[in-house]
């Protein structure tokens, strides 16, 4: 009998002493602003060439977001068509997410789903140990980040509000749902921080030289204009 308890406790995902107790009850909660997942996992600090580290950053991914799963299979039976083995499919999901997320939806689960996937990919990948350095993919600091993420999770700074849409079709010059080789319509997501990355470094480039109050309000308002106009492009039909 104790054999088997300590058997259960090993292989429990939600078990871990370097996270704490796993709260009682998990409720559904949601910001109007939130958080972007990809500085949420960057902010978990891993060595640059740990095995581990790619698969970990894959399944965090997928633990926060779910693909459309009917969505999904439609586009593997259109590649399948094409010729692509299920071997393909599965390798490029894993090396290649990007060609995936660019064809079909994702949600960012509710809190009540999300965080226990989250805390299962911590559980499993955190103490991992490397072949060559014989180190484990988290320290002691990465593991007090891990813990605040999962409380951020809880919080509901990671999930989709309800019947929120973040995507779009990609459009072309004629207004008209860009497609790939395959037939296979493009999308556009809104969620995160990527469209807005650039602007620091444009930000250094305007104020190069120092400039009054209302240079400053000038130059931003020009900056703004820009910015609108080039996204007024994008989403013209």
């Amino acid at each position: 009998v104790a054999d088997r308890a300590q058997f259960e406790k090993e292989f429990d995902l939600l078990h871990c002493p370097e996270l704490g107790a796993p709260p009682p009850q998990v409720l559904d909660k949601f910001k109007a602003v939130q958080g972007d997942m990809f500085h949420a996992i960057d902010r978990i600090k891993i060595p640059m060439r740990h095995e581990y580290k790619k698969a970990f950053k894959v399944a965090m991914m997928r633990a926060f977001l779910e693909y459309n799963s009917e969505k999904l299979d439609k586009v593997k039976a259109i590649l399948k068509d094409h010729g692509w083995t299920e071997d393909q499919i599965t390798s490029t999901m894993f090396y290649n997410p990007t060609f995936f997320n660019r064809r079909v939806e994702r949600i960012a689960l509710p809190p009540r789903q999300q965080y226990y996937r989250v805390r299962a990919v911590l559980v499993t990948f955190g103490k991992r140990i490397d072949s060559k350095t014989k180190q484990p993919l988290f320290n002691r600091e990465a593991w007090k980040k891990a813990r605040n993420l999962l409380s951020e999770v809880l919080d509901g700074y990671y999930s989709d509000p309800p019947e929120f849409d973040f995507y779009e079709f990609q459009l072309d010059r004629n207004g008209e749902v860009k497609k790939d080789k395959y037939g296979i319509e493009l999308i556009l997501s809104s969620r995160g921080t990527s469209n807005i990355e650039s602007i620091h470094r444009q930000y250094n480039t305007m104020f190069r030289h120092q400039s009054g109050i209302e240079m400053s309000d000038a130059l931003f308002r020009e900056r703004r204009h820009h910015h609108n106009m080039d996204l007024g492009k994008v989403g013209r039909c």
